[in-house]
């Protein structure tokens, strides 16, 4: 016992951040985290509620969605996305009045304002903010109908005028105000819905919505539903994005004790299903601090561990560390866990799906039955995760105890760019197996039938595909004979106890084709490859590369770029390849944003036409050619762009997205200068 408590460091628990999604008084499953996403996208990364177009289409997400829920809870859910002091259906302060007529001396001071604007925008549709003392104030004034955002400094000054005592400026009020929107914004970027380069939590920082937080977006509540139980399923402990705070020269903190749990999820439901409720110590001091080290210890000792849990407290508690104590802290991180699994959400009418537990000052198992079933599919969704992903995860532990090393040790630490990058790209994709197998449970559990006795029959399938269909296309799965090939595999593997070893191969063949824009002169050439580019990289309900634009660019090259051999060259050697059969120069196109690994725009001004050997010295050269080859990239294309001046492009146009630049910053296309010419 003295060693297992030895073996617990400060801050080496299961991520530990204040806000929840729950709000369980006013909220169904997921309701919260559907709206706060869609506000969020339409306020902060476009321009939607700036427009009755962009309303209009919040509206339909909005309803559609509602239209999805059981017909139990569509009333409250109106209730909750269309209340009544905000109803932005007819009833509400739109933001062209909200923002003010404000003069500018300048794009900066605009700026600075119209990011203020945003976050207080935000928290007015969100109903969030506002429960007492100054914050209460400014709320009451925030819904009154004449309010606009040049009034905020006068309301705060007259509080202060009121209220004398108060110990803080208008500056750090009117900035603390809209403070639950940069937490929870820092959940999502852990949880892979938002990305940015750093913490998900800068108001400066180049953020972007994932493919994951697409498909959520476009999601109804049963695809909802397995999303976030995908998310749940991904994460590990402490991702390598993980903040450690206060362990700077702590007695406690050895990086060398640090250690992941790669399945903190499973770990909570085996151990729920196990003992039948988890209580708040029991979770705060033993559950989230299990990991790979010490987890067959406390599976064979839990009984000694929760007659002793006091023990284990006293030594915690001499880390003196406020977030190791906080126990509002770890009653959150676990209700983030438990969110979706819930029966006990009023509004939910106890029509939740995957609802077996409640929270009260823990969890409580009502329903063992059902979460046998569901961790009978879990189980092994684990082992194949574990098993395809392992050298990722060891990679992100080493890196986190490097991290903690240094920090604890009040050394420098700089962030390992390729892990980093590499973290990210798992955490934002959905993983098309476990989806398949979380649709397959809840379909399993829907008709109330055990797992083996799902009937894969081609009916069965066509109603997959109809009940889970944004769901998916967001994975590329949208062919009947596609789906039905994945969901026979699976289901098989599953039965089988097999899952582990099962991989869908993506489909990257070469199409052949005849090309049937080779007549087009160069301007209408130019025009529709310009306009097929743009229509590529609007969010689809499915995303899959574009033979028409290759055909075109190939069009192109062919009458303007080739020789009089017919040839043309390489755009990034300069050489010239071959006549193909159709008598056409030979070049193969290339995504620089690669279109599988980082959803690189389908975009001309992101394709290049490379001979085979360039195209293949780009995906498996050494580190040392790439310098080369981007440079000859620069100097050769056909267009006259340099990689700078392309993803300057795709950054004004709103078509490049944060995680695909920082890609770039890892692979070396670019370096930290170029990166922030291309933000400025």
């Amino acid at each position: 016992m003295e060693e297992f408590k030895e073996k617990i460091i400060p801050g080496n628990y299961f991520i530990t951040k204040s806000m929840e999604f729950t709000r369980e008084s006013v909220s169904g499953t997921l309701w919260y985290l559907k709206k706060y996403l869609v506000l969020y996208y339409n306020i902060f990364l476009t321009d939607g509620v700036s427009t009755e177009d962009g309303i209009d289409n919040i509206i339909n997400i909005f309803n559609n969605f509602i239209n999805s829920l059981p017909q139990e809870c569509q009333s409250d859910a109106t209730d909750f996305f269309f209340p009544s002091e905000v109803d932005i259906r007819n009833n509400y302060n739109r933001f062209v009045n909200f923002k003010g007529n404000k003069m500018f001396t300048n794009k900066s001071e605009e700026n600075e304002y119209m990011n203020i604007v945003k976050k207080y925008y935000f928290v007015y549709l969100m109903q969030i903010g506002g429960q007492s003392g100054v914050k209460k104030y400014i709320r009451e004034h925030l819904y009154k109908r004449e309010f606009n955002m040049e009034k905020i400094d006068d309301i705060i000054n007259k509080y202060l005028i009121e209220h004398p005592k108060n110990r803080y400026d208008v500056k750090h009020i009117k900035s603390d105000y809209h403070a639950a929107l940069r937490n929870e914004r820092q959940i999502l970027w852990y949880y892979g819905f938002v990305h940015s380069k750093s913490t998900g939590s800068s108001d400066t920082e180049f953020s972007s919505l994932t493919p994951v937080g697409e498909a959520a977006i476009k999601a109804n509540y049963d695809e909802f539903r397995i999303i976030w139980e995908h998310q749940k399923l991904k994460m590990i402990s402490q991702p390598v994005t993980v903040l450690f705070s206060g362990i700077e020269g702590n007695l406690y903190a050895n990086g060398e004790k640090f250690y992941l749990n790669y399945s903190p999820y499973i770990t909570i439901l085996n151990y729920l299903f196990n003992r039948g409720g988890i209580s708040r110590e029991e979770y705060q001091f033993i559950i989230s601090r299990t990991n790979n080290n010490n987890k067959e210890f406390i599976e064979n000792n839990i009984d000694k561990l929760i007659s002793n849990i006091n023990s284990i407290k006293n030594h915690v508690t001499h880390f003196n560390r406020t977030s190791d104590l906080s126990t509002e802290d770890f009653d959150k991180e676990l209700k983030k866990y438990i969110l979706g699994i819930r029966d006990d959400l009023i509004k939910d009418y106890n029509k939740n799906t995957f609802g077996f537990c409640s929270y009260q000052n823990g969890v409580v198992l009502n329903n063992k039955e059902l979460l046998r079933k569901i961790l009978k599919v879990y189980n092994q969704v684990d082992k194949y995760k574990l098993n395809r992903y392992k050298q990722l995860f060891d990679s992100c532990e080493q890196e986190l105890k490097k991290k903690y090393t240094l920090q604890s040790q009040i050394n420098t630490y700089s962030v390992n760019a390729k892990t980093k990058i590499n973290w990210d790209l798992y955490n934002i994709h959905l993983d098309k197996i476990i989806i398949i197998a979380l649709i397959l449970t809840d379909y399993s559990i829907k008709n109330n039938i055990n797992f083996e006795e799902i009937n894969i029959k081609n009916e069965e399938i066509k109603h997959i595909q109809n009940t889970y269909s944004r769901l998916l296309n967001s994975c590329s799965i949208s062919k009947i004979k596609d789906l039905s090939s994945a969901i026979k595999m699976i289901y098989t593997a599953i039965s089988n106890n097999d899952l582990e070893k099962v991989r869908l191969e993506d489909d990257t063949h070469e199409y052949s084709y005849i090309n049937e824009y080779t007549q087009l002169n160069v301007d209408d050439l130019k025009q529709k490859i310009e306009k097929i580019s743009n229509e590529n990289v609007q969010i689809t309900e499915e995303r899959v590369r574009s033979i028409k634009l290759i055909n075109l660019i190939k069009a192109l090259y062919n009458s303007n770029y080739s020789d009089e051999r017919k040839l043309i060259r390489c755009e990034c050697c300069g050489k010239t390849t071959f006549l193909t059969i159709k008598d056409e120069a030979y070049l193969e196109y290339h995504h620089l944003l690669p279109f599988n690994i980082v959803d690189g725009p389908d975009h001309y001004i992101n394709i290049y036409g490379v001979c085979p050997d360039c195209h293949r010295r780009i995906h498996y050269g050494k580190e040392e050619s790439k310098e080369e080859i981007y440079k000859n990239l620069d100097e050769n294309n056909h267009l006259n762009k340099t990689i700078l001046e392309r993803f300057k492009f795709l950054y004004n146009k709103k078509i490049l997205k944060s995680y695909q630049l920082e890609y770039a910053l890892a692979e070396h296309i670019i370096n930290e200068l170029q990166y922030n010419k291309i933000l400025a």
